[in-house]
């Protein structure tokens, strides 16, 4: 369609906005449900997204006023946009101005104690901001996450809180990160989250579906008993239909509205809010015969071509500057005093076109269309010669738009865009350096990326800026691995590392290698032991220096994955020494909390408290946060479970704190592998369930799998705990995993096999897997390793005894025999459950042979009694009371048994239990206590079987079939050795299986040789 014509002046327009609100009817009624939750201390968190014009901002005018009216404190901000960059922390900026204003700068400051310089760093208006404490460089964006949230706090104390982040595909990297750790902290608060975002803004490979894919992840809340609660909303907003569109119409011509001119607006619009009031404001008086052009510019563009020159001349100027502008700043930049500029904008704000920016002193497009629809309509060159005023204006007064990062980041952003490199160059350093001020690391290293491109556009770079190249690139390093962008962290480490050997500067060199090693590992890629042994090769040990101590450091950490222990242990030696005679503190506390763990024999970690300590003292946080991962683990390797929790949980509650709950994964994991051991089950499978919330990905997802699985494995969930250890599987497929992660996982494996597979595999895997390391330096999980391997091995002998298979026996006495090779090398005594192991292991030898070794399991289960494990305890009593019954003594067996099974049933051991009553129920043993009925089916026991009656409820016909089936005989071999039909021998078959409770016929066959079916059978029969 074409427009036939726009006659009326702009004081003839309609209003622009309805003066009402139309339709949202549910949307605003889940809005008022999340007030509510807040309210009652439950915290809500909701989420709304639409296309560009759709209603977004109405919503929540309507919402805010809502919660203004029930008494909510109030806070709002927004994503500001400049060509595709989010100011850093824009919203957060402006919602703290909001509430200075509100409660004067003494309030505010009073609700954040004695952090008024963290908070000046982004208010410079409360006076001098602090400067960034020693080592804060790694994670301190954590810090500005605590404050914000508890200043929030502070605010719910007295009165619920609403906080609006609007528009957040704008956000810069801080605030999105903000705003997720904001998802998951204000939930049991008396605080409301709302997010707005334009959905037709995020498309692939926008930075924001990720984060919408992680709050997906958080709409429920973990469970709580059998229910769950919605936790985030996701509230999406739809286009009007024909009904919403003749009431908006008519709400904003406040008269009733023929249906022709519905139709035609409908047509115009295709329902959507913006166009809708746009297409009503563009004609004459809303009657009939209007036509508007149906392309998008025309819309956007018809109110502000019925402006005046001058307006429509300064609109072009207001929107090079971004979606709001500040009056000062316009007025400076379009050269025009302010009485001016009021005269040129207010038709532009009556017209609906600007909004009048209060708390800003400025103004804001009503919608970010019309800018872009501005900014995109200019002659060439226009644009260009725009941001070189803007960019002047700002340098000649800062204050033109806030603060010094927001300054900064606004000057180096016009100069850029007006491709004036020479003055580009300068000006994004010097925002890059602003934003890591400010806590902004992923904007600080767009800044250091840009200022990478305009490198080659300067004739004389370093004469301009000081520095070299790799000076840059090493600071773009440290912003992107402190943003957490590993990939670009390593893009720019291969750049790092080609500068400085083009440079020739070794020390340099040595460093990025050191970055590169860390890297590496955390890629999954190799144990990047190459990287930092060539690091240490590159800088000289005399004079002693502090790069010295920070190489030797990396070459400590790189050994330690594999593990070489001694290697580590005499590279962390020396980079200590090194250290302290450099005063190199912060490479002093990285050696000493590895210190530990590299240590011959597990003990205290005393080292690591020291490192922490010097942590402390230089206020780095992400060496604080290390030490709770060292300290932790050292407990583990001590199996000491309970000290490793509080010390896992107290670094936990610091992660919180500093915002760093994703890169705390480890310290969980840590908390969560302690939780399993101690028979803490359901709190294990809990907290599992609240960090599947943080989306692991790598490394942290595969370790949490593996935690499921052992949860799920002593649970008797087997199936459960095999998905969950092939998900570990296919994310450590094709990358350097260490011994950490690789060895527990095929231990899991070998238990898994040894219950629903084919035990007879399991000894040539683990030999295999064992083959890979260095076994002195990894006997905290080879110990385990070892002993699985060794229960399979001498469950295939059974089976192949059972079925008279003499190659199978072969087999499996074969790697039995190779497996307690391998433990007669072992010291088992470096490790705190050492000897327990060793007697498990030399237990399931004596039965893997056809024999019984009851004082193994004895010592075994005395040792685990000793370190107070419960549930290894209750396995060791099983292997006694097994042996004690091999050797014919049933009452001290039963006696062991009793023990096992009070053990398993407090701890919910259920895969435990089942085998136990197994065993007790062919042994004549009743588990439950006096005047206490006796387990059934769900609890793993039978009706326990009279002295002289048949085992297991076995039939004497289902005996003599048992036996058939145990050396290996098929359903005809079977029908025809015992004169039955073969259907009555499937039947047999079928029922033993049942009474077992085994799946296949070799798990029945082992089950009768283990408990010795056929020996009691001939005893009762004599």
């Amino acid at each position: 369609m074409e427009l036939s014509h726009l006659t009326a002046r702009l004081e003839g327009m309609t209003p622009l906005a309805s003066p009402v609100f139309v339709g949202r009817a549910a949307e605003l009624g889940r809005l008022d449900d999340a007030l509510r939750r807040a309210e009652a201390g439950e915290g809500a968190a909701v989420i709304v997204g639409g296309e560009a014009g759709v209603g977004k901002t109405r919503l929540v005018e309507e919402l805010i006023a809502r919660a203004d009216g029930a008494g909510h404190t109030v806070l709002t901000g927004g994503c500001v946009e400049l060509e595709g960059d989010g100011l850093p922390l824009a919203p957060v900026v402006e919602a703290l101005r909001g509430l200075a204003r509100q409660l004067g700068p003494d309030g505010l400051v009073g609700l954040v104690g004695d952090r008024r310089g963290e908070l000046a760093r982004l208010l410079p208006e409360l006076g001098r901001g602090a400067p960034p404490a020693a080592g804060e460089d790694a994670h301190s964006s954590g810090r500005l996450f605590d404050l914000v949230l508890g200043l929030l706090e502070a605010l719910a104390a007295t009165r619920p809180v609403l906080f609006v982040i609007e528009d957040l595909h704008w956000a810069d990297q801080s605030t999105r990160a903000l705003a997720a750790f904001l998802l998951r902290n204000v939930r049991g608060s008396r605080v409301t989250l709302v997010l707005t975002y334009r959905a037709d803004g995020v498309g692939p490979g926008h930075p924001l579906r990720n984060f919408l894919a992680e709050a997906e992840r958080l709409r429920w809340a973990a469970p709580s008993g059998r229910e769950r609660t919605r936790w985030v909303e996701r509230v999406e907003l739809h286009r009007f239909g024909r009904g919403e569109v003749a009431e908006l119409v008519g709400a904003i011509l406040g008269a009733t509205v023929p249906d022709g001119l519905v139709d035609e607006v409908l047509a115009c619009s295709d329902g959507n809010a913006f166009f809708v009031e746009e297409v009503v404001a563009a004609s004459q008086d809303g009657s009939l015969g209007v036509v508007i052009t149906p392309t998008l510019r025309e819309a956007l563009l018809a109110r502000v071509d019925a402006l005046p020159a001058a307006t429509r001349d300064l609109l072009r100027v207001a929107a090079a500057g971004g979606q709001r502008v500040a009056h000062r700043l316009l007025a400076a930049v379009a050269g025009l005093s302010d009485e001016q500029v009021w005269e040129a904008l207010r038709a532009a704000v009556a017209a609906g076109v600007l909004l009048v920016d209060q708390d800003a002193g400025g103004y804001a497009f009503r919608h970010a269309l019309t800018r872009d629809a501005l900014h995109d309509d200019g002659l060439p060159g226009e644009g260009k010669h725009l941001h070189r005023r803007y960019a002047q204006a700002v340098e000649a007064d800062p204050c033109l738009v806030g603060g010094p990062a927001q300054a900064a980041a606004t000057v180096a952003f016009h100069w850029y865009s007006a491709h004036d490199h020479v003055r580009a160059l300068p000006a994004l350093l010097h925002a890059a350096e602003a934003a890591e001020c400010s806590y902004a690391y992923a904007e600080a290293l767009r800044h250091y990326e840009r200022a990478l491109a305009s490198w080659d556009e300067v004739a004389d770079p370093g004469a301009l800026t000081g520095k070299d190249r790799l000076a840059i690139l090493e600071a773009a390093i440290l912003a992107a691995r402190t943003a957490g962008e590993l990939r670009r962290e390593d893009e720019l480490l291969a750049r790092a590392r080609v500068e400085a050997s083009r440079l020739g500067d070794p020390v340099r060199l040595a460093l990025v290698l050191t970055e590169q090693s860390r890297l590496q590992r955390k890629l999954g890629r190799s144990d990047g032991v190459s990287e930092a042994q060539e690091a240490v090769r590159l800088v000289p040990a005399d004079p002693p220096t502090p790069a010295r101590a920070a190489v030797l450091v990396a070459l400590g950490k790189a050994f330690s994955s594999v593990p070489r222990r001694a290697a580590g242990q005499a590279a962390m030696d020396e980079a200590l020494a090194v250290a302290r005679a450099t005063g190199a503190r912060r490479a002093e506390a990285s050696a000493l909390l590895s210190s530990d763990c590299l240590a011959p024999v597990w003990g205290e970690p005393i080292d690591v408290r020291r490192g922490r300590e010097i942590a402390v003292e230089l206020g780095a946080d992400d060496l604080i946060l290390a030490s709770y991962t060292h300290e932790s683990d050292t407990w583990l390797g001590a199996w000491r479970f309970d000290e490793a929790i509080l010390v896992g949980q107290e670094g936990l509650r610091l992660a919180r704190r500093l915002g760093q709950e994703r890169a705390s994964m480890i310290i969980a994991g840590n908390v969560v592998e302690a939780m399993i051991g101690s028979g803490r089950w359901t709190e294990a499978e809990r907290m599992l369930a609240q960090l599947a919330e943080l989306v692991p990905v790598g490394i942290n997802a595969m370790f949490l799998s593996e935690l499921r699985g052992e949860v799920a494995l002593v649970r008797d969930r087997l199936d459960e705990a095999a998905t969950a250890l092939a998900a570990a599987d296919s994310l450590r497929a094709k990358r350097f995993v260490d011994s950490q992660y690789v060895l527990p996982s095929a231990r899991l494996w070998a238990e898994l096999e040894l219950r629903r597979g084919d035990p007879g595999a399991v000894a040539d895997r683990v030999l295999e897997t064992l083959a890979h390391f260095d076994l002195p330096d990894v006997v905290r999980y080879v110990a385990p390793l070892l002993a699985a391997g060794m229960a399979a091995a001498a469950e295939a002998a059974v089976v192949a005894r059972v079925r008279r298979d003499t190659e199978g026996l072969r087999r499996a006495l074969d790697g039995a025999g190779r497996l307690a090779a391998v433990a007669a090398e072992l010291p088992f005594e470096r490790y705190p459950s050492g000897e327990a192991f060793r007697a498990m292991v030399a237990g399931e030898l004596a039965r893997a042979q056809g024999g019984a070794d009851p004082g193994a399991w004895a010592s075994a289960a005395k040792a685990w009694g000793a370190l107070g494990v419960t549930y290894q305890r209750a396995c060791a009593l099983r292997g006694l009371a097994e042996s004690l019954l091999a050797v014919g003594d049933r009452a001290a067996a039963a006696a062991e048994l009793r023990g096992a099974a009070a053990i398993a049933d407090e701890l919910g051991a259920h895969l435990l239990r089942r085998e136990l009553g197994e065993l007790a129920v062919a042994a004549r043993v009743v588990l439950s206590g006096p005047g206490e009925p006796v387990d059934g089916p769900a609890g793993g026991d039978a009706e326990p079987c009279a002295e002289d009656g048949p085992p297991l409820g076995l039939t004497a016909r289902e005996l003599e079939v048992l036996r058939l089936v145990a050396a290996g005989g098929s359903n005809p071999q079977i029908a025809s050795a015992l004169f039955i039909s073969r259907k009555t021998a499937s039947t047999h078959v079928s029922n033993i299986l049942g009474k077992l409770g085994v799946a296949t016929r070799g798990e029945a066959a082992a089950v009768a040789h283990r408990l010795h079916l056929f020996d009691r059978a001939a005893s009762n029969a004599r």
